[in-house]
């Protein structure tokens, strides 16, 4: 009977990539050495491509046209709502309102697209403070003697970190993270023709383990979800009353949003890593610019989408009532100003 031949033991394994990798000519320990060096940094390049691989996520491909439309972007002189603004701009949309925060960053982002080419009649600041329903309002009110439609309001802006409470007393996250939206929406539809809303929310709303909009969190986190399941929510609430409204993951994007927060170390060490692996803004805006500029009919409103498509959401979204109850807490927070 012939025998079965033995694997190939480990020794020998090593003996063959070590030959076929020619560190072989290399005298010892000097070749193991080379040789472990090279295993580690080859590994190392597929974990790096396959998780660039994992967040790259889908692209639009449409090239359907912004032409004639007034389009609402908050946040927009930086990251996500920078890139979408650039491709509003390129799709030829007819204005674009950069409703940001401060006027330095809003008007060197301005500049800075003109100089590439974009028609500066075309864009416009109008500055808005979501942490301040004040200044919501003044904003809506100026935007009111300018457009009598606005066919995309992009509520982009947000933060990730911010204590305390606003001069509403309100939680400050909460407050810019949805309820600075919140007013901004109702007051806007409430007295223009606003005709479709993208909220740009986040992954962790799905993990949000509290709902209820009254109770005081002491953790940044906690409250930060509850605030994207709110805005999640809240579309859900618009899309019932007929309103083309939605809500998407941008995926994990390499911005700006880690800035003040412990995590921002991560950002300052691994800077090349993070920007290789991560979505770009660019990248990041593919889902919400289909929301913005997609056919209504090819979208189904109030979902939550993800990587261009449907994507599973809280159980909250499944319970009307659990819905109708948050857009009453929202509108009981912010009443003085509806």
């Amino acid at each position: 009977q012939r025998k079965m031949s033995n694997p190939p033991c480990s020794t020998d394994f090593y003996r063959a990539l070590t030959e076929l990798f020619s560190f072989s000519f290399l005298p010892p320990p000097l070749d193991k050495i080379m040789f472990w060096i090279f295993s580690l940094a080859a590994s190392a390049c597929f974990i790096l491509l396959t998780m660039r691989y994992f967040f790259k996520g889908a692209r639009w491909t449409s090239k359907r046209s912004a032409r004639g439309k007034t389009i609402i972007v908050t946040g927009a002189n930086s990251g996500i709502g920078r890139a979408l603004t650039e491709e509003f701009l390129m799709r030829g949309a007819d204005h674009i309102v950069l409703a940001c925060r401060s006027q330095e960053r809003a008007g060197k982002a301005r500049q800075e697209m003109i100089e590439s080419g974009a028609d500066e009649s075309c864009i416009s600041i109008e500055l808005v403070d979501l942490m301040s329903f004040k200044s919501v309002i003044a904003f809506v009110d100026r935007v009111m003697t300018k457009y009598r439609t606005i066919d995309v309001l992009v509520c982009n802006a947000g933060v990730l970190q911010a204590d305390g409470l606003s001069e509403n007393g309100v939680e400050k996250l909460l407050q810019a993270n949805y309820l600075g939206h919140f007013v901004m929406v109702e007051s806007l539809r409430a007295r223009l023709d606003l005709k479709r809303v993208v909220f740009v929310s986040s992954l962790v709303h799905k993990y949000a383990k509290q709902e209820d909009l009254t109770k005081r969190l002491d953790n940044n986190m906690l409250q930060y979800s509850r605030a994207k399941l709110a805005e999640v929510s809240y579309a859900r609430h618009l899309a019932n009353e007929g309103m083309q409204a939605y809500s998407c993951n941008p995926g994990v994007v390499h911005t700006n949003i880690l800035a003040g927060t412990w995590m921002e170390i991560f950002d300052r060490y691994l800077e090349p890593v993070l920007s290789f692996i991560m979505k770009n803004p660019l990248e990041g805006a593919q889902t919400p610019l289909m929301l913005s500029l997609a056919a209504a009919e090819h979208l189904q409103p109030g979902y939550y989408y993800s990587d261009c498509a449907i994507d599973a959401t809280h159980p909250l979204l499944k319970d009307n009532e659990k819905i109708e109850e948050l857009h009453r807490q929202s509108i009981e927070l912010a009443k003085e100003f509806l």
